[in-house]
C-alpha cells in the first residue's frame, strides 16, 4: 500500500512541477526501470552482452551505438538533458519511429532533436534503446556538447532509503535533489523533506516545510494531505480537516481522474479526503 501511495504521489508531483513550456515533451520524469526490465523480457530476456569497445567504434546515439535508457519516460529524461552546441538545452524532440533490433537484440527508436542555434535550427537524429532499466548514460549523444544532471535520480533514492527507515540517508538525497534542481517550483524539495521529517516523528518541521512548498505550488493537492496528517498527529483536528478539504477539493479540480484512481485504490487516504456527506 505505501509503495503504490509512493509511486502514483510521485507521478503526479512530477506531472504538477513540470515546466509549463512549449517544449511539449521536457516534463520531469523519473525512469522506470521496472517497465524497461518488463519490456525486455516480453521481448525474449535480457539484452544481448556485447563488447563496449566495438560500440564505441560507433558516435554515441547511432543506430549502431544508441543510447541505453530505462523505458519511454528514461528516453524524454535524457533528451531532455542534452545541451546543444551553442550552450542552451534542445529545443524540441520527436519520436519518428522504430528502427528495428539494434546490437543488444531489442527494438531501438529514432528521435528527431532539434537545436535552435544563432546558425539556424539544427537537425539531429538520436537512437535510444529503452530496454536497459538498470543502465545509466552519463555521456552527451554526438553533436551535443553535455549533459545536464537527472535531478530527480537523487528523489528516487531517497523515497528508497525512506521506505528502509535510513532516514539520514533520505535527507541527503534530498539535499542532493535540491542543490541540483534549479527550478522555481520547490514543491518536490519540500514536500519530500516534510514527508521524510513526518516519517521521523519530526510533525513541526513536517509542516513547516509543506508549507514553504506550497508558497511556490499552492495547487499541490498531496502537501494539503500529508501537512493534515501531521497536523492531526499534533493534535490540531480543526486544521487537519481543513487541509483534507483542500486537497480533495484541488485533487478533482486538477486531474480528477487520476486523482479519483488514486483514491481508489487508497481507501485508507479517501477515508481522510473525502467530503463527509458522500
Amino acid at each position: 500500500m505505501i509503495k503504490k501511495i509512493s509511486i502514483l504521489a510521485l507521478a503526479l508531483l512530477l506531472t504538477a512541477c513540470a515546466n509549463k513550456s512549449a517544449k511539449s515533451e521536457k516534463e520531469p520524469h523519473v525512469s522506470d526501470a521496472d517497465t524497461a526490465k518488463a519490456l525486455s523480457r516480453l521481448l525474449g530476456g535480457e539484452p544481448k552482452k556485447v563488447d563496449e569497445n566495438k560500440l564505441a567504434k560507433y558516435p554515441l546515439g547511432s543506430e549502431k551505438n544508441p543510447i541505453r535508457v530505462g523505458g519511454p519516460g528514461g528516453q524524454r529524461s535524457y533528451l531532455s538533458r542534452l545541451v546543444c552546441e551553442n550552450n542552451e538545452p534542445v529545443s524540441s524532440f520527436t519520436r519518428q519511429g522504430s528502427a528495428g533490433p539494434g546490437p543488444f537484440g531489442s527494438i531501438i527508436d529514432i528521435y528527431e532533436v532539434l537545436c535552435d542555434t544563432n546558425k539556424g535550427v539544427v537537425t539531429h537524429s538520436v537512437y535510444l534503446d529503452m530496454y536497459h532499466g538498470d543502465y545509466e548514460e552519463t555521456r552527451p549523444a554526438a553533436g551535443f556538447i553535455a549533459l545536464n544532471p537527472d535531478c530527480w535520480r537523487p528523489l528516487k533514492k531517497a523515497m528508497e532509503f525512506r521506505e528502509q527507515k535510513n532516514f539520514n540517508a533520505a535527507l541527503e538525497q534530498i539535499e542532493l535533489h535540491n542543490q541540483c534542481d534549479k527550478s522555481e517550483e520547490r514543491m518536490s524539495y519540500y514536500y519530500h523533506l516534510g514527508w521524510t521529517y513526518a516519517e521521523m516523528g519530526e510533525s513541526t518541521k513536517a509542516i513547516e516545510a509543506y508549507s514553504e512548498g506550497l508558497k511556490t505550488q499552492p495547487n499541490y493537492p498531496f502537501a494539503f494531505w500529508r501537512r493534515g496528517l501531521a497536523y492531526e498527529k499534533l493534535g490540531k483536528i480543526a486544521e487537519a480537516h481543513a487541509d483534507y478539504k483542500t486537497a480533495y477539493t484541488l485533487g478533482m479540480k486538477n486531474n480528477p481522474e487520476k486523482f479519483k484512481e488514486f483514491l481508489n485504490e487508497n481507501p485508507d487516504v479517501a477515508e481522510k479526503l473525502m467530503p463527509r456527506n458522500q
